[in-house]
């Protein structure tokens, strides 16, 4: 437990001081957002906000790691994979600002980073721990044998771009994923994996700080920098923790993200209009003339509704 607190207190300590310096940084370098015109027009006055803000995140966590977090192998993989999907982001935002368009790292590269680090962690977790899968309410696990593989990287490759979908809205993302990581992290403790709770602290520390200046009117976005970093980090935990198939649960905001997403394209495209005002979702209620603060703290409790159902399920067996 106090590795846990101590992990908490120092990435987010390590965040809020950091935080100024990075953002001064970004502006300096002229690393600012490329907004859409084809987004809410009301997002039209965060052209030029500093991006790439996940490197705050990453920094906080990074420091609370080396100081606080009980070592081991589960620790140093999610660590990997957080930064491994952090880094392909890091990429596609430098592009998307360097050449000043919403496009970045085209999407075969991105994938194929993806599919590394994706396979990079599955194979770890199969090597280590077999190819079971527990399902809520059934009694024995399910043996997947090798096709596990596969299926651990769908669950981070999903995870992570599920992350990616929910970062449209100040402080959205980070807040959600606070609720989400937590209720792993309290998962990975009930289970006296105490490297992985404590890492889960620091990440929620981190997002703690980085809302201090992503809350609206942001002063910096995390970016795919951050959004990918923090959903490779929430898949890993899911695959870590072997409780892989509560993730549809806990990360519950993310699948309703990415199929509103998935929908508004099918009925486009075969049905010539629109069922949401504008997808992902989150951008429909903004639409609907809620403020951008109200839908976030409204994602915010969505995101831990499904944290605290999933840990139901979970001591549920």
């Amino acid at each position: 437990m106090v590795s846990v607190l101590v992990s908490f207190i120092i990435s987010c300590v390590a965040g809020l001081v950091s935080a100024p310096f990075i953002i001064r940084q970004l502006k300096k370098l002229k690393l600012g957002q490329f907004i859409r015109d084809d987004g809410p027009q009301t997002h039209l006055v965060k052209q030029g906000t500093p991006s790439m803000g996940g490197m705050i995140m990453a920094l906080g966590t990074l420091v609370a790691v080396a100081l606080s977090v009980p070592k081991s192998d589960d620790v140093y993989m999610a660590l990997v994979t957080a930064l491994g999907f952090g880094g392909i982001g890091f990429v596609d935002d430098y592009l998307k600002v360097r050449h000043r368009r919403s496009l970045g790292l085209k999407g075969r590269f991105k994938f194929l980073g993806q599919l590394l680090f994706g396979a990079a962690i599955a194979f770890y977790a199969y090597r280590a721990y077999g190819g079971d899968v527990k399902i809520p309410f059934v009694g024995l696990p399910i043996g997947m044998g090798p096709f596990y593989v596969p299926f651990a990287m769908f669950i981070v490759i999903g995870a992570a771009n599920g992350m990616n979908f929910a970062d449209g809205v100040d402080g959205l993302a980070a807040g959600a994923a606070s609720a989400s990581v937590g209720a792993y992290g309290i998962i990975a403790f009930l289970q006296m994996q105490e490297g992985l709770a404590a890492l889960s602290a620091g990440v929620i520390g981190s997002c703690m700080a980085f809302l201090a200046f992503n809350s609206h009117p942001a002063k910096v976005f995390m970016g795919d920098t951050g959004s990918l970093g923090l959903g490779g980090l929430l898949g890993a935990l899911a695959v870590l923790t072997r409780n892989e198939a509560l993730l549809a649960v806990i990360g519950f905001l993310y699948v309703v993200e990415v199929l509103s997403s998935v929908i508004q394209v099918y009925y486009i495209r075969r049905l010539k209009r629109r069922l949401f005002r504008m997808a992902p979702i989150h951008h429909h209620f903004e639409l609907m003339g809620f403020p951008e603060a109200h839908v976030a703290v409204g994602f915010w409790i969505a995101s831990f509704i499904s944290g605290a159902l999933g840990l139901l399920i979970f001591l549920r067996g």
